[in-house]
């Protein structure tokens, strides 16, 4: 289950970034931006900034609003997430060749 952290200045100080994911659609206000994150401690998290149309907006905002959210990961949901945002190139690099099974 993806939680959602507070905002952590010193975390991302001190946090490698593994991959960025960017959508746009032009001439309409849907965008994402994602920055996938590992802690020196091993722990992963996604900092996302996005507008109304995705998937991390909260309803209840007004649709010009964007949202900036941090979420703390596992390593199952960063592989996931790597899996589905990632050219396969840029997944091995992260975390590997994956097993075939």
């Amino acid at each position: 289950m993806i939680k959602k952290i507070n905002n952590n200045d010193r975390e991302f100080a001190t946090s490698n970034c593994l991959a960025v994911y960017e959508f746009f659609q032009d001439g309409a206000p849907i965008f994402c931006h994602e920055n996938l994150y590992r802690t020196t401690s091993g722990s992963y998290f996604l900092k996302v900034e996005t507008g109304p149309d995705s998937f991390y907006h909260p309803t209840n905002l007004g649709l010009w609003d964007h949202v900036e959210a941090v979420f703390s990961l596992s390593e199952a949901e960063a592989k996931a997430w790597a899996e589905r945002k990632l050219p396969v190139m840029d997944y091995c690099e992260i975390f590997g060749t994956p097993e075939e099974g």
